[in-house]
């Protein structure tokens, strides 16, 4: 059974003491790409206990290449390029439940989008939509969509 949740935080950089996330075979946490102290960065440093350079090394070669980059089947994490590109976005979320679907198969997803590059509340609104029905094409997962009240 599909399970879709929403959990909206005040600012990007909100403590996530509230947000169980524990690396292992049951969770896959999808993030856009965003560099310095951001939430992101302290999910795959401190919680997958990732050197910097490889966190660093990811997100730039993602960014550069314009293509999603999973750290599977090492870890369960999967990371998008930063766009402000509304379709390009939409494009890397669905390369993103694409890996989910086919090869992670986590129980529980976390899917990051306080640090997307998008800034307009409207944007924000039509992420959730097309995100929303790209994840009703699967099932069995509990997907957290994090968010942040006012998106920049």
């Amino acid at each position: 059974m599909l399970k879709i949740t929403q959990i909206f935080l005040t600012s990007p950089n909100d403590s996530d003491e509230d947000i169980i996330i524990v690396p292992g075979k049951d969770l896959h946490y999808i993030s856009f790409t965003m560099g310095g102290l951001t939430f992101p960065v302290a999910v795959l440093r401190f919680r997958y206990r990732l050197e910097e350079s490889v966190v660093y090394d990811l997100f730039r070669s993602v960014d550069i290449l314009k293509e999603t980059g999973t750290l599977y089947p090492n870890h369960n994490v999967t990371i998008i390029p930063a766009s402000k590109n509304f379709s390009a976005s939409i494009k890397y979320l669905k390369d993103a439940i694409q890996a989910q679907t086919e090869y992670v198969k986590a129980r529980k997803v976390i899917i990051d989008m306080r640090s997307g590059g998008h800034c307009k509340p409207e944007d924000d609104e039509n992420y959730i939509i097309e995100l929303e029905r790209l994840l009703r094409l699967t099932n069995n997962t509990e997907y957290i969509i994090l968010r942040q009240r006012t998106p920049c």
